[in-house]
């Protein structure tokens, strides 16, 4: 092995390992976590030797692998077999992070926080300091037409900053262990070593825990990534590994558990808080068997827990298990929660109620729907609501969108035992809904939901299943004449809303407005979402989380608006729109148990530019939207 320069290593263990154990042994209580994720394992698949010691910053050009070798203050290019191609003295006393913006390096220099940007001969072009002194890893990112960033972690601050080119930060987040160093950007994620925990985290560019490994090398430093796999270097082996995730997935409706032991490793009594856990994803993992919360251990004793995943949905699911205790050190420990799901649909309770949406698009046919959760809530009388939708991801088509609802659903969980699950068809494709209850693997009812047959409602009593469909025109039922001119609500500047909802406790109340979001597609259209729900100060049921009257109001690029309203209560319901907004309503009706859905249309003299919708309209009959259902613009449709 190639001989290191004394004062390098002086230095660097100064800088990097003196701070993380202390000389003396750990003094107080101290808290001690194995093993330290719920997740993946990390598996080095290749490896070949550095071209030097201490290779701190790694990066792949597409062709080749760049490193910095702080043994000898060189940059080197070399193939994926070790073989080194060219090699340069690198500017700085202390050179750290490498990146690589397509056609130049940028360089990291530890301990006066200045960053180079640096031609592939080793030429500076231009460079700028940083606040920070103890900068290490550096990440590029490019941004379509926008500026592109740097990313960079502090070893001193402890956090990982996004630059622009001229050092400037933009913003910045805590790092997820105390002593970061290598940082790389994969086009969607950030990746990061941690040189205290030995740990290899994923994060998006929020800051936010995706996964974390243990790290395969005793001293992971350099990342690396080529556009399929991510490399690693190790200090101490002077090796440069290719390295890849063992993925394993849990079906949807199964479990797998996992056993931890926390151990008190300082020579102080550990007082131990409650865990919990928390982030984006925390009902598909719980705690079982906990051991821990609420106890106190004596030096080196220790106690275990068990962290059970059940995937609601397909895909990667993460959360974090936070560990309170009084080490001063660590006296809230985040532990990492990764795993992966696989199958279709999403459960939605953990009782297991499965629902499923497929969109049958004209772009790409069937594509399954995504689904977002709303909210839930409990009446006063014991029955049980969840609400949400499900919408085509922008992944399939460009107007798939979060705040672009197709499928509207309301979950209802009756006193009785029965489950009412409602569809509430808002988009122009067919959509084929599906449910299960208890989950089994195979659907126990499926519908069709589409232009005419907007709302299904499948439901579960007694260990059966049925399903009932309802026809819908869009028009208010005959016989009902709303006598009610609510005040209303304004989505935005020209329209006005209303909604008034008849009870048997209080008689006609108005209904509270709830807006769930708006957007604008990729066609030109916009949409603006939400609910009416009654006053819980009116009604004991009445609650944000209990809709009883969803909204979409679709503005197409070719002048047109649709207001549309969808009853999913028991009483009868008063709509209202007008547009433009003036001192009266323009279209009313009434939605019932047996007429649904309404539909108000309103048409431009002009085409909706793009960013607005402040427009001049004149209410049309409602068969100009069905002429234009008919007609050759598909992807303007899909409201």
């Amino acid at each position: 092995m190639k001989n290191k320069i004394c004062i390098i290593i002086v230095l660097l263990n100064l800088l990097f390992f003196a701070v993380l154990s202390p000389v003396f042994g750990e003094t107080g209580p101290g808290v001690s976590i194995f093993p330290k994720s719920f997740s993946d394992t990390l598996n080095i698949v290749a490896s070949f030797e550095a071209p030097d010691v201490i290779t701190v910053g790694l990066v792949h050009d597409g062709t080749y692998m760049w490193s910095v070798g702080s043994g000898t203050n060189k940059i080197y290019q070399s193939d994926t077999s070790g073989n080194v191609i060219s090699s340069f003295d690198t500017p700085g006393a202390f050179p750290f992070g490498l990146t690589y913006d397509g056609t130049c390096l940028w360089l990291s220099e530890f301990g006066n926080g200045r960053v180079y940007q640096l031609d592939t001969s080793g030429n500076i072009l231009t460079s700028f300091g940083f606040s920070g002194k103890l900068l290490s890893g550096l990440a590029y990112q490019a941004s379509g037409d926008d500026e592109p960033y740097l990313w960079a972690s502090d070893f001193e601050t402890r956090k990982i900053y996004k630059l622009d080119t001229s050092g400037n930060v933009i913003t910045s987040f805590d790092s997820p262990g105390s002593d970061p160093i290598s940082l790389e950007y994969d086009g969607t994620h950030l990746w990061h070593t941690d040189s205290k925990s030995r740990r290899i985290y994923k994060l998006d560019t929020s800051g936010n825990l995706i996964a974390s490994y243990d790290s395969p090398v005793e001293k992971p430093y350099g990342l690396a990534y080529d556009g399929t796999h991510l490399w690693l270097s190790d200090d101490k082996e002077d090796k440069i590994h290719q390295v890849e995730t063992e993925q394993t997935v849990t079906a949807i409706g199964s479990s797998v558990s996992r056993t931890f032991t926390i151990t008190n490793s300082g020579d102080e009594p550990l007082i131990m808080g409650k865990l919990s856990i928390t982030g984006r994803d925390t009902s598909d993992f719980r705690i079982e068997n906990d051991n821990c919360s609420g106890q106190t251990m004596a030096p080196s004793e220790a106690g275990t827990y068990d962290i059970v995943f059940s995937p609601f949905s397909a895909g990667g699911r993460n959360a974090i298990l936070e560990i309170p205790s009084n080490d001063p050190d660590n006296p809230t420990l985040d532990m990492p929660l990764s795993g992966t799901g696989e199958g279709v649909g999403y459960l939605v309770t953990s009782d297991n109620l499965w629902i499923r949406a497929v969109i049958n698009t004209q772009e790409k046919g069937r594509i399954e729907a995504v689904w977002q959760k709303g909210g839930e809530d409990e009446t006063e009388a014991g029955d049980r609501v969840i609400w949400g939708y499900f919408h085509a991801s922008p992944d399939d088509v460009n107007w798939g969108s979060r705040q672009n609802p197709d499928v509207f659903v309301k979950i209802w969980f009756d006193r009785s035992g029965r489950v009412d699950v409602n569809y509430f068809h808002v988009s122009v494709p067919d959509i084929d809904v599906y449910s299960d209850y208890p989950y089994d693997g195979v659907p126990d009812t499926h519908g069709v939901t589409t232009l005419g047959t907007r709302y299904i409602r499948q439901y579960y009593q007694d260990g059966e299943s049925e399903m009932d469909e309802k026809e819908e025109d869009g028009n208010p039922p005959p016989g009902y004449s709303p006598a009610n001119d609510p005040p209303g609500y304004y989505p935005n500047a020209e329209l006005r809303i209303g909604a008034v909802i008849s009870t048997r406790e209080k008689g006609d109340i108005e209904m509270i407005w709830s807006k769930g979001g708006q957007d604008a597609t990729a066609g030109g259209h916009q949409v603006i979402w939400g609910h009416f729900y009654a006053s819980p100060l009116d009604v004991n049921w009445g609650s944000a989380d209990n809709p009883d009257l969803f909204v979409k109001i679709w503005f197409d690029a070719s002048g047109r608006t649709d207001v549309n309203f969808f009853h999913v209560s028991v009483p009868d319901i008063e709509v209202f729109s007008d547009f433009p907004a003036d001192k009266s309503y323009d279209e009313k009706g009434t939605t019932i148990l047996d007429n649904r859905y309404i539909r108000n249309t309103f048409q431009s003299s002009s085409p909706l530019e793009p960013g607005t919708i402040t427009l001049t309209w004149d209410p049309v009959d409602a068969t100009d939207f069905e002429n234009y259902v008919l007609g050759d613009s598909f992807e303007a449709l899909s409201f």
